[in-house]
């Protein structure tokens, strides 16, 4: 794979806007190849605006949909395997299906992230590749294909982290990926689009980070969309310091991108939030946006983490800024 030898903030640049504005055509123009393999086989669905969601049920995506002034477009969901739920219920109701599939059984909430990272043999990512969950794989595939209109599927998230079990042995989970894939495009379902969503530590460097994930990539073929979970704590880093990294990652694997999973703890939702706003403006290549004030296991660990399940929906400068988010052209 070809290698980014020098990285944006190698250059010294005046500002947010420049920086970014840098960085986007800089990988635009990095390679003669990049126009004809950024075209991915199964795309997100047409929007003209960047294509927006919210992690919700059925039942609560309306008030989310008023709080974004009628702009989501997405419905995500967190599926874990263990529960083993009816595809059904999953997919139907408002908005297009995002569904971050989750082969394990989650622990408490609480749990220290140590912990939560142990392994799991039995939804392991050599378990799934050597096709001892195909008979529930079948049953996804076969019930999204029978759904006809697209889904989105993020499996195994933030693979690069430490605190899933599916982060140990990558070579094991580019097996399980690709075992995936080949057998929804078996069953015929062909209505996926399949988001690789890996997660960015605030002391991340450019080089020993390009190495580290590169190792989960499972290819361009298996592959339609780049996400990246955009997680502020009460400690993290500037909002440019991560879009740098989806820069590089879009450099690296010439596939479009979207933001996977966004939330910022309260203190410093505003700043952050127009700082994002302005960000995503000029990142032609960024197609999506999920907003997500799930429950945060980090802070419940860890409630100097900040307070990440305060409710946008009742704070109406954050609301007005996720919107204008929302509104950003695609």
């Amino acid at each position: 794979m070809r290698r980014i030898t020098c990285h944006p903030r190698a250059l010294t640049r005046r500002g947010c806007g420049q920086r970014l504005l840098w960085v986007a055509l800089s990988v635009a123009c990095s390679s003669p190849l990049v126009g004809a393999e950024v075209a991915a086989a199964h795309p997100l669905p047409p929007s003209r605006t960047l294509l927006a969601g919210v992690v919700s049920s059925a039942g609560q995506y309306p008030s989310w949909n008023r709080a974004f002034d009628g702009r989501l477009r997405l419905r995500m969901v967190f599926q874990a395997w263990a529960f083993n739920v009816d595809p059904a219920n999953v997919l139907d109701g408002p908005g297009t299906p995002m569904i971050s599939w989750e082969p394990w059984r989650p622990p408490p909430l609480g749990t220290p992230i140590g912990r939560q990272g142990a392994p799991q043999r039995f939804y392991s990512n050599s378990a799934i590749a050597a096709g001892k969950w195909d008979s529930y794989l079948h049953r996804w595939a076969r019930a999204i294909k029978a759904y006809r209109r697209p889904v989105i599927l993020r499996p195994m998230a933030e693979f690069n982290g430490f605190w899933y079990p599916w982060s140990r042995d990558p070579r094991e989970f580019v097996r399980a990926w690709r075992h995936m894939w080949d057998l929804f495009h078996a069953v015929g379902a062909d209505n996926v689009t399949w988001v690789w969503s890996f997660q960015v530590d605030s002391g991340a460097q450019p080089g020993p980070w390009e190495q580290q994930v590169e190792q989960y990539w499972p290819g361009r073929r298996y592959v339609d969309v780049l996400g990246m979970s955009l997680l502020r704590f009460a400690q993290g880093g500037p909002v440019p310091f991560y879009l740098d990294q989806l820069a590089l990652a879009h450099q690296l694997f010439h596939r479009p991108t979207m933001i996977s999973e966004a939330n910022v703890a309260y203190g410093v939702r505003i700043p952050w939030l127009i700082q994002l706003r302005d960000g995503l403006s000029q990142l032609p290549y960024n197609e999506g946006f999920v907003w997500s004030q799930a429950p945060s296991r980090q802070e419940a660990h860890n409630p100097a983490s900040g307070d990440m399940d305060w409710d946008a929906r009742k704070d109406p400068a954050a609301a007005a800024l996720l919107a204008s988010i929302a509104s950003l052209p695609r």
